[in-house]
């Protein structure tokens, strides 16, 4: 089974969960800037955002 990038809506902005060859990478904006995600943050991602598909994502933030 092939992975997939995740979308989220988190804090008011976007972030995202990237498939990696050694497992997934999570990265969300601040001031302008894509920053690492930590293991808490991605919990987070999961528990208090909003998973959105890649078209409703890319509507409300851009293309990555």
């Amino acid at each position: 089974m092939e992975k997939s990038r995740l979308y989220f809506v988190w804090e008011k902005g976007p972030a995202v969960i990237e498939p990696v060859p050694e497992g997934r990478l999570a990265y969300f904006i601040r001031d302008d800037e894509w920053i690492p995600a930590t293991p808490r943050q991605v919990a987070d991602f999961i528990i208090d955002g909003d998973e959105l598909s890649e078209s409703a994502f890319n509507e409300r933030f851009g293309t990555i």
